[in-house]
């Protein structure tokens, strides 16, 4: 087994924003920017020694736990981004990965994120301790860390009385190799509701928070209430399926 400390603990890749993958602003959109986030982590876990496809090896999975995402200002179509990202810790449960997102050229800082991500069993589909393959790094974090994940996403039945809602289906072109939805489409559903509504408004924030699979053929309730202040507004989300709740959500904009 390779010696963890001579594993790259810190990754970078580079991506050009694409015109599909712009909003009608030319923007890129927050779903294709988590999509550049996942495919940086997943080729960084691969190097390491601990992807998808080794973890399959013993009837393991990746699954994202929790995004939270600082937009600063989204790239215009054709600019050269740079993700860097990088483990920054671990406990019993879950791995905690943070992300910069620069502009290639100037090196400003377009965004930043953190997640948590833990391992499922693919027989069970249900989450289990860290194995020793993961559980053997020892990460120093080449920026600050960010912040901890201290709010608590409650069901909107405790937080609203008349949320508004969209209704959404999972197609066998949104799933990914653990067969379910890809965790970029949770932040589809929950964005695309309200972001025909905030044309003059950005997205500062967002914070989803998984607590179930999306598979195939399932019929999603995207619902959403929200508060404005003087300084900004505030979204509170819930994705749900089969009277199940699979995701929570959170999004500032100004």
């Amino acid at each position: 087994m390779t010696d963890p400390t001579l594993l790259p603990r810190h990754y970078q890749e580079h991506f050009t924003v694409r015109s599909y993958e712009t909003d009608p602003s030319r923007r890129l959109s927050p779903y294709h920017l988590m999509n550049y986030l996942q495919e940086a982590a997943a080729n960084h876990v691969w190097h390491l020694g601990i992807a998808v496809d080794h973890l399959l090896e013993q009837g393991l999975t990746w699954v994202l736990s929790r995004m939270y995402m600082q937009l600063h200002e989204m790239p215009l179509m054709g600019t050269a981004v740079c993700v860097d990202t990088y483990p920054v810790r671990q406990d019993k449960y879950f791995f905690y990965r943070d992300f910069r997102v620069t502009a290639a050229h100037s090196g400003q800082l377009l965004a930043e994120a953190t997640s948590v991500w833990a391992v499922m069993d693919t027989h069970s589909r249900k989450m289990i301790a860290l194995p020793e393959a993961v559980m053997r790094f020892v990460f120093e974090p080449p920026f600050a860390p960010l912040p901890p994940l201290m709010r608590k996403l409650r069901p909107l039945s405790e937080a609203a009385e008349t949320p508004n809602s969209a209704q959404y289906t999972v197609h066998w072109h949104q799933l990914d190799p653990n067969q379910h939805a890809n965790n970029a489409y949770f932040a589809h559903w929950l964005l695309n509701p309200i972001a025909a509504t905030f044309t003059d408004r950005q997205l500062q924030t967002l914070d989803l928070l998984y607590k179930a699979e999306a598979l195939l053929h399932q019929q999603i309730v995207s619902t959403y209430t929200q508060t404005t202040t003087a300084e900004d507004t505030t979204v509170l989300h819930q994705l749900q399926t089969d009277n199940q709740i699979i995701g929570l959500g959170c999004t500032v904009w100004k």
